[in-house]
């Protein structure tokens, strides 16, 4: 009796393993904005490139992230056209295309960023999918101060491409505050406005689910980029840490050689 229970709770534990490594993930559109103005030194800049490409390396490779990158400054520029991660391959070619970005200087064209980010994702096919989440991270050190609209404030002009984002159907925008920013009250809370649900909130902590509220990572140096980018992902579910399929493989393992010791008691 005691050996058919066993046996049992094994088959139990690899249905629940079998069952987890095989559930379909809505498609997470993630779109990531790189400031590479100024005001961030080229070895900083360096730094900051690699901590975003290293995060990016870690995504989820089972097709249910669909990456966007933009680089911005005084205009922004499409680093990495929406693609779908379907394998390390095309993740490894995602990471290449970051970790080549030259830095571009001058302004920090919010506005810009916004609406060229909102063109790409919901240009792609993937944003037609109904059960598709849309999240704009935006990684900054300034507020914004170039756009495209004569006689118009670089902070309205933000506002009005983040307001067109939401509009378009874009689920959840948020932010790291790096470096310089950390200590600046009114960039913060620029950013705190800016980001979308509201009302937004300073993580981590992040919001659960991930699109309850908006919210803003301040990040002390260059150096913590990819670790809070990561923190980031892993809320998100986009990343995969210490996988919970691992988890129970172990302990259906632990029961089969219980089991085995006993038969041969």
């Amino acid at each position: 009796m005691d050996r058919w229970v066993t046996k049992k709770c094994i088959l139990v534990m690899v249905g629940c393993v079998m069952a987890l490594g095989t559930q379909a993930q809505a498609i997470t559109q993630l779109g990531l904005m790189v400031d590479a103005s100024s005001s961030i030194s080229s070895s900083e800049f360096a730094t900051f490139r690699t901590g975003v490409a290293n995060a990016v390396g870690q995504l989820n490779t089972d097709s249910s992230v669909e990456l966007t990158g933009v680089q911005f400054a005084g205009v922004a520029i499409n680093i990495v056209s929406p693609t779908v991660l379907d394998s390390v391959a095309t993740r490894n070619t995602a990471v290449g295309l970051i970790n080549a970005m030259v830095q571009t200087i001058s302004g920090t064209n919010y506005q810009d960023a916004f609406e060229v980010t909102t063109a790409l994702v919901t240009g792609s096919a993937s944003f037609n999918d109904p059960e598709a989440i849309q999240i704009f991270n935006m990684l900054t050190d300034g507020s914004p101060s170039r756009d495209n609209t004569p006689n118009q404030s670089s902070s309205v002009s933000a506002v009005i491409a983040r307001n067109a984002a939401i509009a378009a159907g874009i689920d959840v925008i948020s932010f790291e505050a790096i470096d310089i920013g950390v200590n600046d009250s009114a960039f913060l809370f620029l950013l705190n406005e800016l980001a979308f649900p509201q009302p937004a909130v300073i993580s981590p902590p992040f919001p659960s689910p991930i699109t309850t509220a908006g919210f803003v990572t301040p990040i002390a140096n260059f150096d913590d980029v990819e670790e809070a980018l990561l923190a980031k992902f892993e809320a998100a579910n986009i990343v995969i840490p210490e996988p919970v399929t691992a988890t129970l493989g172990m302990m259906g393992l632990s029961a089969l050689m219980l089991a085995t010791r006993r038969r041969h008691a």
